[in-house]
């Protein structure tokens, strides 16, 4: 299972940049680039909660108060879970007869026309 971390700051905002990285013992230097898997967003997957903990840990050193630069996403999920759900809302969709079985658009996953 892979571990979530975002890097929240905008253009403009205290503290931000457009190449981010942060250095952990154990995975070494982590980069924040846009991800396309999450819409651009800026996104790392890690392989442990201790690793996103230290990413977290590392990351936030030097922010004041609150405000945060870096953060589990709790919107976003990884694409192999994104996948999994769409083959259940599909199957189910399928077992209602409101989609053709095995006749879906992978893009937008609605039916198509044959």
């Amino acid at each position: 299972m892979a571990y979530l971390v975002e890097y929240i700051l905008k253009p403009g905002e205290a503290g931000y940049s457009d190449k981010v990285g942060v250095s952990t013992l154990r995975l070494g230097r982590v980069s924040f680039a846009a991800n396309p898997d999450f819409g651009g967003r800026k996104i790392a997957e890690v392989p442990s909660s201790e690793d996103q903990q230290e990413l977290l840990n590392n990351g936030n050193v030097g922010m004041w108060g609150s405000r945060r630069a870096f953060i589990v996403p709790s919107d976003a999920i990884l694409k192999s879970e994104r996948e999994q759900i769409i083959a259940v809302v599909d199957a189910r969709l399928q077992e209602l007869g409101l989609i053709p079985p095995q006749v879906t658009d992978q893009v937008s996953r609605r039916p198509t026309k044959k």
